[in-house]
């Protein structure tokens, strides 16, 4: 009977280290608790004309890791309260402005709400833009949520 106790306390500790590694490992690439998490979190609103996007950078430096952007948006206005939007890096954003072809680290289509949690791979300039290029009489409203965090 000791031996059936043994493994399940071990079973339990391994189940629980799994759920704090989960936890921890959602947007980041790692737990490292010498550095310190920092965490910024602001509610915009954007006016986005019609055939036009808006855009924030969000810079991330060499000393910051596990950076994240987590987002949560809605458009109004026009016909279809909808908008796109999407994050790249520098280089993409060069290219998708230009309409070339791009690859992002999200895009939404054109909807009334979305959110993503996009995990930033290392040190550069990256965009969130609101694309309401697709139309071309409205202006939308666009709330978003933003957090952005990182460790030092």
């Amino acid at each position: 009977m000791k031996h059936i106790r043994k493994d399940s306390a071990r079973s339990l500790a391994i189940i629980a280290l799994v759920m704090v590694s989960a936890t921890v490992l959602s947007c980041g690439s790692g737990f490292n608790p010498l550095k310190q998490r920092h965490e910024s979190t602001s509610s915009n609103s954007y006016d986005v004309g019609p055939s036009r996007y808006q855009y924030r950078a969000i810079h991330v430096s060499a000393g910051m890791s596990d950076a994240c952007l987590k987002c949560s948006f809605t458009a109004s206005g026009g016909m279809g309260n909808d908008i796109k939007a999407h994050v790249l890096d520098a280089e993409n954003y060069l290219n998708w402005s230009n309409d070339h072809d791009c690859r992002t680290y999200y895009s939404s289509g054109q909807v009334t709400a979305g959110s993503f949690n996009v995990a930033l791979p290392g040190p550069g300039t990256y965009y969130i833009v609101y694309d309401n290029r697709f139309s071309l009489l409205s202006t939308k409203r666009v709330t978003e949520n933003l957090t952005f965090s990182y460790k030092e």
